[in-house]
């Protein structure tokens, strides 16, 4: 049976597509989901911002291009990861827009490649290839993307693959599983020495275990939920007032999220706002996160 899906045509640069996924994925995939756009009417495509998670995507139609800092572009792979972390990095698009996106939960792609994530981060690349990580397996599964007719077909390929590699590999650090969703969903009241009690590791050992399994200390970790809070929030409530925002997520005043905003991004939160919002973003509404959904394909 395949996840409910949501569609949006109305959105100004094409269809998008949503789906959550089964029950045996929930732990670690947040969503699935889709855009596309005629080439008639190229969309504008958006500047993307630090965050804690991953994605896996696909290109069944023209890849991304990506605008480098010198003023020149490339293409990115037919297949890739995306994670930011640091800077903006700035989409245009390379022609028809189409593709197939897994959204995992911050930490979680770390069970479905035996890849360290610390490799991913020395590349310095917020948009690798995915066969770097994943081998043939990204290559096979994009051209069966590419050969579906529909999204809910993509979806039931997903599972399947997901489902799959998450059999071949041992489900490791259930316990930084769980700390990183404490940190991520409820910062405000989640220190990383209440998060270590909760479970079951002293201090010292919370931090060298959640480091060398995300590759970034807790602090750096609640720094980047915070910052993405605020980011999503003002840019799906376009209109929204930026500082209320930022007071909202806990940053002290304007000047903390202003340094903080500056820190991560190189860009100022003025500038960056004058210029993105109204824009098209890559940003979900919630989900309820007690929604078990019924997998697409358990073979």
């Amino acid at each position: 049976m395949i996840p409910s899906m949501q569609t949006d045509n109305a959105h100004p640069s094409g269809a998008r597509r949503c789906a959550f996924p089964c029950g045996t994925l929930f732990p670690f995939v947040d969503r699935y989901w889709s855009w596309e756009g005629p080439r008639s009417r190229i969309p504008a495509l958006p500047e993307l911002l630090p965050g804690t998670g991953k994605e896996l995507i696909f290109h069944y139609a023209d890849p991304f291009l990506v605008r480098g800092q010198s003023g020149g572009t490339r293409h990115t792979p037919q297949a890739h990861i995306l994670c930011v972390r640091r800077n903006i990095v700035k989409l245009a698009p390379g022609g028809e827009t189409g593709f197939f996106a897994i959204r995992f939960r911050a930490g979680a792609f770390r069970h479905f490649s035996p890849v360290p994530l610390a490799e991913i981060a020395a590349l310095q690349d917020p948009l690798p290839d995915a066969s770097l990580f994943l081998g043939k397996d990204a290559r096979e599964l994009r051209s069966a993307m590419s050969g579906s007719s529909s999204f809910s077909q993509r979806v039931v390929l997903a599972e399947t693959w997901l489902l799959r590699r998450l059999r071949k590999r041992s489900q490791r650090d259930a316990a930084i599983d769980k700390a990183s969703s404490l940190l991520y969903y409820a910062p405000d009241h989640a220190r990383p020495s209440r998060v270590a009690a909760a479970i079951g590791l002293g201090p010292r050992q919370f931090q060298r275990e959640f480091k060398a399994a995300m590759n970034m200390s807790p602090k750096a970790f609640l720094r980047l939920v915070r910052l993405q809070r605020v980011i999503r929030s003002i840019l799906l409530a376009n209109g929204s007032n930026i500082l209320d925002a930022a007071i909202a997520e806990g940053y002290y005043d304007q000047p903390h999220f202003i340094r903080e905003f500056k820190e991560f991004t190189n860009e100022t939160p003025a500038a960056f706002f004058h210029n993105g919002r109204g824009l098209t973003h890559f940003y979900n509404t919630s989900r309820p996160e007690n929604r078990m959904l019924v997998c697409a394909n358990t073979a």
